[in-house]
Formats: structure tokens, C-alpha cells, sequence
């Protein structure tokens, strides 16, 4: 599947060196653990076309899945090779740094994406899809 790249490049900003790999994982996750459980038993594959966009009353399934896919890749873009992230070397041992400004926007935008999943779960149910 093909997954709208600059969409979400033209949605959030995102800055030109970021590879498209990188936003594939994004969408890939955000498909599957995101989108797909709340609108099971269809799949993002399967909405019908007239939910995938956006009009004046709903906020389509490709912009919808656009904001997970930015929440989870702000959350995961800064990571270091370390197994914890962010660390502070101290002489035995390290301190692990949070990231909490990388959470915060992380959670703003999955907060967005879960408030127009719910009016699309709305539309769907009216429309006998789920």
C-alpha cells in the first residue's frame, strides 16, 4: 500500500531530509496499531472512498491516519541507538534523559487523531459499515 508521504510532509512541516522510510514505519504503525483496531472489522484498506477524504462536516480516513502516523513519528524520530534514549554519561553509569517536550506533542497530535477517528466511527456506524 501507498501511503499519503506528502500529505503529512504538507499537513506538519516536515523537514526535507527526512527519509520516506522513516514516515513509511510511521504509517505502517499508525495503520496497524491505530487505525485498524478502531474500525475493525473494516481495515484502512476497505473504507469506503467517500470516508477517505475530507469534507466540510468529517475529517477523512487519509488526514485522520496522517496524524497518528505524525504522533508516532515525532515520538520515535529523536531516539538514540542507546536501549533507553537519551542518556547523560556519569562515571559507572548513565542517566537516562526524558524526552518530555517529544511526548507532549507526540500525545497532542494522537489526541487530534482520536477525536476525528471518533466522528468517522460515527459516520461509518450510520452507514452500516461497522
Amino acid at each position: 500500500m501507498s501511503y499519503p508521504l506528502s500529505l503529512v510532509k504538507e499537513l506538519f512541516s516536515i523537514a526535507k531530509d527526512v527519509t520516506d522510510a522513516v514516515l513509511n514505519k510511521a504509517f505502517f504503525e499508525a495503520e496497524r496499531l491505530d487505525v485498524n483496531p478502531q474500525i475493525k472489522p473494516l481495515t484502512y484498506a476497505t473504507i469506503p472512498a467517500e470516508y477517505m477524504t475530507d469534507t466540510n462536516t468529517l475529517v477523512g480516513a487519509t488526514t485522520i491516519l496522517c496524524y497518528y502516523a505524525f504522533a508516532r513519528y515525532v515520538k520515535n524520530s529523536t531516539q538514540q541507538s542507546t536501549s533507553t534514549g537519551v542518556v547523560i554519561p556519569t562515571f559507572n553509569n548513565s542517566i537516562v534523559v526524558p524526552s518530555d517536550d517529544r511526548n507532549i506533542r507526540s500525545e497532542s497530535e494522537k489526541a487530534k487523531a482520536d477525536i476525528f477517528m471518533s466522528d468517522l466511527v460515527c459516520k461509518l456506524k450510520e452507514a452500516k459499515f461497522l
